[in-house]
């Protein structure tokens, strides 16, 4: 329904159209109990992702963490607004504003992901717009110097490594690890 009708002639009605998100609307109109109709006759914008580089909006890889997507076209409200990363809804949307989604980012490493928004029934997508922050070394184990012509395992300690074994591959110096 619209918000306010207002007769401008016999030719033309007004109609203030309440907000929305994605869709397209049909018009119907009653004048004198008669009734006439169309469809299609206007949409909303569907959403749009933007990316602000200025902030840093990589999850820590092997953690969960949450990410603000911005944009445009979410809505005034939650409606049925969904989030992804890459192929996995995101553990928990929040809609903020019009133009900011929150969305709740499972663990995961490295490579980059696409986003996606859907605000009713209209989607927006960005492919590479995340990426898992590279893992970090911090330490390797005073105990793991092996003698020169011995093999002997090395324990490096640090963060973003994941939280399974992704095929992770180590070097020392130019040498690949044996295992």
């Amino acid at each position: 329904a619209c918000e306010a009708t207002t007769w401008n002639s016999d030719k033309a009605v007004s109609c203030i159209v309440a907000t929305g998100v994605a869709s397209t609307l049909h018009l119907a109109l009653t004048v004198g109990g008669l009734l006439g109709s169309t469809t299609e006759i206007a949409s909303f914008d569907t959403p749009v992702i933007h990316i602000n580089e200025s902030a840093a909006n990589n999850p820590r890889a092997g953690t969960s963490d949450a990410i603000l997507i911005m944009g445009a076209g979410y809505g005034v409200s939650a409606h049925t607004l969904q989030a992804r990363v890459g192929e996995t809804g995101c553990e928990a949307t929040a809609w903020t504003s019009d133009s900011s989604v929150e969305c709740g980012v499972g663990v995961g490493v490295a490579m980059s992901h696409s986003l996606a928004v859907t605000a009713a029934r209209s989607a927006a997508t960005l492919i590479e717009a995340l990426s898992y922050d590279a893992p970090v070394l911090l330490t390797i184990a005073e105990a793991n110097h092996p003698p020169a012509g011995d093999s002997n395992a090395v324990v490096v300690g640090g963060v973003g490594f994941g939280v399974a074994d992704y095929t992770a591959q180590g070097r020392v110096g130019g040498t690949a690890c044996e295992a």
